[in-house]
C-alpha cells in the first residue's frame, strides 16, 4: 500500500440500507470517513451523557410519582376495570370454545359408531344373502 494512503487508527466496514446511504450522501460530508467519524462522535458523546444522566432521571421520576395526581390514578383505575372485563371475556369465550370441541369430539364418535353398525349389518346382510354351505359352480363368476 502505498505510504500517502496510510492513515493513523483503524478501518471500518460496514453494511448499511441503501436509504441510510442515500441520506447521509445528501448531507454536507465530503468522504464517507468524516461522515462515520463525526457520527460515531456523537455516539459517543450520546453515551456518555446517558451514563451520567440515570442519577438525574431517578430522582426526576421519583418526584413525578410523587406528584401524580388523583386523575391519573382514577384513569388507571377505569383501565385495570376494563383490562379486567376483558380478561373475564376472553375466559367466557375461551370456555366456550372448549365445549364447543367436546361437542364436537362427541358427534364424531357417534358418527364413526353409526358407520361401524352400518358396515356390521351390511356384512351380515351379505352373508344372509349367499346360502350357508352352498358353493358356486367353477364355471360361474357371476
Amino acid at each position: 500500500m502505498p505510504d500517502e494512503k496510510r492513515r493513523p487508527g483503524k478501518k471500518v466496514n460496514a453494511w448499511i440500507s441503501d436509504d441510510l446511504y442515500s441520506k447521509v450522501d445528501d448531507l454536507k460530508y465530503k468522504t464517507w470517513t468524516e461522515a462515520i467519524v463525526a457520527g460515531l462522535e456523537l455516539l459517543v458523546k450520546s453515551t456518555d451523557e446517558v451514563q451520567d444522566a440515570p442519577q438525574e432521571s431517578t430522582g426526576k421520576v421519583q418526584d413525578e410519582v410523587h406528584r401524580s395526581t388523583p386523575d391519573d390514578s382514577e384513569v388507571l383505575r377505569a383501565q385495570l376495570v376494563e383490562n379486567e372485563r376483558h380478561i373475564e371475556t376472553l375466559k367466557s369465550s375461551l370456555e366456550q370454545a372448549n365445549q364447543d370441541k367436546d361437542y364436537l369430539k362427541e358427534t364424531h364418535k357417534n358418527y364413526m359408531i353409526q358407520v361401524q353398525t352400518i358396515i356390521q349389518k351390511n356384512e351380515r346382510e351379505q352373508l344372509q344373502i349367499e346360502a350357508p354351505g352352498a358353493k358356486k359352480a367353477w364355471y360361474k363368476f357371476w
